[in-house]
């Protein structure tokens, strides 16, 4: 005996993705699929950025091709989260004789990042008076230790860059060669502190947590393909 069976079919309304969805969507993925690490910078918004010691928005910045750009007089652009323990990696290329920084640890207590955050320096170290000093060169932790020579490649190309800071062990890299290493907040930091110009900037380099910021120097920079992964 043949049995019949009624089948009823049901059809769901599915609405179309747009392209802004897909972007957010990129932007929030789970980050266990990458290792842990987690996209920053959606590459079309500010989302997620603001000007430093600003409610929102981030004069002076824009998106330009897919990349954070400084375009025009603002002031620095932060990542809106407090971070203690991470990983950062980017790519950022700067116009010829341009400078720029990232900060990290930095806190709005402060007027400038720089009273407080160590930063990693972006430079065109052959058209910058700060590439002629290993110290204030490309890749160095500013004004304190120096960064390996030949790292960097030329103004208008871009440069990869990580940034890792776990307890108190601070690695910068750059194109793929670690350049600085050092101990935050030992005897050879504290000594380096107290011979350079932040001696007399008493919150410098104390901030267990903080913000990334990057710096707006008065010259053209981009930065592009922002990831970050935190240490628990």
């Amino acid at each position: 005996m043949i049995r019949l069976v009624a089948c009823t079919t049901l059809l769901l309304f599915v609405p179309a993705i747009t392209d802004a969805q897909r972007a957010d969507n990129a932007a929030a993925a789970p980050s266990a699929r990458r290792g842990g690490w987690e996209r920053i910078f959606d590459g079309s918004t500010l989302t997620g950025w603001r000007g430093w010691r600003q409610p929102s928005g981030a004069k002076g910045w824009a998106v330009e091709d897919g990349a954070i750009a400084r375009v025009g007089e603002g002031g620095d652009i932060l990542f809106d989260r407090e971070l203690g323990d991470f990983e950062l990696r980017l790519e950022w290329k700067i116009a010829p004789g341009g400078n720029s920084g990232i900060f990290w640890h930095a806190s709005e207590t402060t007027t400038y990042p720089w009273e407080g955050a160590p930063e990693m320096q972006v430079l065109d170290d052959a058209g910058h008076a700060d590439g002629k000093l290993r110290e204030t060169s490309a890749g160095a932790n500013f004004g304190l230790y120096a960064a390996a020579a030949g790292a960097v490649r030329p103004a208008g190309e871009w440069n990869a860059a990580r940034l890792r800071v776990r307890g108190n062990r601070v690695e910068h890299w750059l194109n793929g060669r670690r350049v600085v290493a050092y101990t935050l907040g030992d005897d050879e930091w504290k000594r380096r502190v107290a011979a350079s110009k932040f001696k007399d900037m008493p919150k410098y380099g104390t901030f267990a947590r903080g913000l990334i910021v990057l710096q707006d120097h008065g010259d053209r920079v981009w930065y592009r393909n922002i990831e970050l992964r935190e240490f628990k």
